[in-house]
């Protein structure tokens, strides 16, 4: 589970992540403390502004509307955990604190904007009444243009507010208006970067906005939001994906160094695109095999059989066992035309199986193929219903490395022969293959101490 740690009072508080929302500019992280009350920690352009305790959310506020428009991800998602994986501790201050620093920091215009976001917990009022400060000093100036600016930029982020939505529409701006509506020029042009980037996600078909947004990013810095926006854009298209795309998308994961959320984020490509060269190759880089194997059964995609074999003979039973059921009917169809392929994969996959599930559930899921194995399983099964051919039975286990299966075996032969040498000479390499070296060395000593017992006639 994703945390993240916010200093208050000098003092350091984890909280867990429940969620992440990117709106806007904005990325506001869920989080509840030890006493799982709920905080949200607002970034703007992927810096952390501040923290409030979210005892009730406004109909008409900001972080309303993001958590009705904006995109949401789970803490487990990579993307979340892209967002944390700098394992930062961020400072909580208060209103006036906050407010004084995003002056600093900001233009007027992106002061107010920031600040607005923050509606949910402050007076409503006194951030209307800081709007038309702005405003009207704008506007008394002269700078037309820019009290423009102000005031369509801020209903980016409080479009129901009275005054600005009053101002929007007044004719002294009316060629302004005029500019606006006009979305792609204004990108041609970059002109208010701010307004762009706040109303791209209106105008994500026009290639020339998806462009120019994502040089922005890249001029910027901006690496985790290029990230998002690429990771959005990828949800929303058709596949196949574009490899220039793809190669775009791991240049940005490179940026982060953080090999096994890179890992996740091809695996989430992988299922929208199932069919990928470019992304199972990668995911063959990663060792994500159990990602590839679901990915291909689950679509039961018979093109990427090579993917499938690698992938297959890189796991363990326990990921096998989740697919147990489609496993054998997609080998079984897949490689229909290379028997030996098939028995081999087959023989594989039974090996890995068999400390989970028994010999009959096997041969359900073979069904009437006749197969080498298939044969051998057969014989199993009877051997199993006959307690005189148990050390037929743990040959047979041994051979197929299924050393626990087979040490039951061996004792139990061991029992009914208690002078026969040969379970014993089995259990000792039974326990030498699990590693087991005392427990081997002590049946080494009978083996060598009934070996030395002077035969009776």
């Amino acid at each position: 589970m994703a945390i993240i740690t916010l200093t208050h009072h000098k003092k350091d508080i984890k909280m867990k992540v429940k969620q992440l929302t990117i709106y806007k500019q904005a990325k506001i992280v869920e989080m509840t403390d030890a006493n799982n009350q709920y905080y949200i920690a607002l970034f703007y352009k992927n810096k952390f502004i501040n923290a409030k305790k979210l005892n009730a959310i406004q109909l008409q506020s900001f972080l309303k509307t993001s958590f009705t428009y904006g995109t949401q991800y789970s803490s487990t998602n990579p993307l979340t955990r892209m967002f944390l994986s700098n394992n930062k501790k961020y400072r909580v201050s208060s209103s006036n604190q906050m407010f004084q620093n995003l002056k600093e920091k900001y233009t007027d215009i992106e002061m107010l904007y920031v600040l607005s976001m923050f509606d949910n917990f402050l007076d409503n009022k006194k951030i209307t009444a800081l709007c038309k400060k702005i405003f009207y000093q704008y506007r008394r100036n002269g700078q037309m243009k820019t009290a423009y600016r102000t005031i369509i930029n801020y209903v980016q982020i409080r479009p129901h507010d009275r005054f600005a939505k009053d101002m929007l529409h007044h004719m002294d701006f009316q060629k302004y208006q005029d500019a606006y509506q006009q979305f792609d020029k204004m990108v041609a042009k970059w002109e208010d970067t701010l307004y762009i980037e706040a109303a791209a996600a209106n105008h994500i078909n026009s290639k020339t906005a998806i462009n120019q947004l994502l040089h922005y990013y890249n001029k910027e810095e901006r690496w985790f939001d290029a990230l998002a926006f690429s990771y959005q854009l990828f949800k929303k298209q058709i596949p196949p994906f574009d490899p220039n795309e793809l190669d775009h998308f791991e240049a940005l994961l490179d940026k982060f160094k953080c090999p096994d959320i890179a890992a996740s984020f091809w695996e989430e490509l992988l299922k929208l695109d199932p069919m990928s060269d470019r992304i199972l190759l990668k995911l063959s880089e990663n060792q994500a095999n159990k990602a590839i194997i679901s990915t291909i059964l689950v679509t039961d995609n018979k093109e990427q059989l090579e993917a499938f074999e690698r992938a297959l003979l890189n796991v363990d039973g326990e990921v096998l066992l989740q697919y147990k059921q489609e496993l054998f009917s997609y080998i079984l169809t897949s490689f229909h035309d290379n028997r030996p392929k098939m028995e081999e994969l087959v023989h594989f996959c039974m090996k890995k199986l068999l400390q989970y599930i028994s010999v009959t559930e096997i041969l359900d899921y073979l069904g009437q193929s006749e197969l080498a194995i298939t044969t051998k399983l057969r014989n199993m099964k009877q051997l199993e219903q006959n307690p005189d051919q148990q050390f037929a039975l743990g040959e047979i286990y041994f051979h197929l490395e299924q050393y626990d299966k087979a040490i039951k075996c061996f004792e139990w032969e061991m029992e009914l022969s208690p002078d026969d040498q040969k379970p014993l000479q089995y259990l000792q390499k039974c326990y030498m293959a699990l590693g087991d070296k005392k427990t081997a060395k002590n049946y080494q000593d009978l083996l060598i101490n009934i070996s030395s017992r002077p035969k009776t006639s």
